[in-house]
């Protein structure tokens, strides 16, 4: 379970998180433990994007593109004013159809984002989900508000 040098432990940051810092730990360890997006599948990290309502950070968004694939993969971590929390969807670039691969609502998230161990350990050691991360397998459905990225 490691990101090329680094252990996931050595990752996250073990100290409590206020809820106002879990937006910010996140876009500070996400790109580290999603790293074998990039080195194991050829993804390319697009962009981060945190979105506000009323000048308060509610969510962020982690883009990967693999454009040979035709994929894109949104990692997100969605922890105010819903129950969202973490998911990780894949989508068909060119047909916007899409499926949700894990998903870890915010009251099941403990205050450290440990729960992102977890997260890596069942994502990359589930054969169908690697099948569909690598585009070998596709089991989607149609995007009723496709994504405008």
């Amino acid at each position: 379970m490691q990101t090329k040098g680094k252990s996931l432990t050595a990752i996250l940051k073990l100290t409590s998180l206020k809820m106002t810092d879990k937006i910010d730990n996140f876009n500070d360890i996400a790109p580290n433990i999603f790293k074998i997006l990039i080195d194991d599948f050829g993804y390319s990290l697009k962009e981060i994007t945190t979105h506000y309502i009323n000048n308060e950070k509610w969510s962020t968004h982690h883009i990967y593109v693999n454009n040979s694939l035709n994929l894109k993969i949104v990692v997100k971590q969605e922890p105010y004013y819903t129950d969202y929390g973490f998911s990780f969807f894949i989508y068909q670039i060119k047909t916007e159809q899409y499926d949700i691969l894990y998903n870890v609502p915010h009251e099941k998230q403990d205050k450290e984002d440990k729960f992102l161990l977890k997260v890596y350990e069942n994502m990359f050691s589930n054969k169908e989900i690697l099948d569909i991360i690598n585009g070998k397998k596709w089991k989607g459905q149609k995007d009723p508000f496709p994504a405008k990225n």
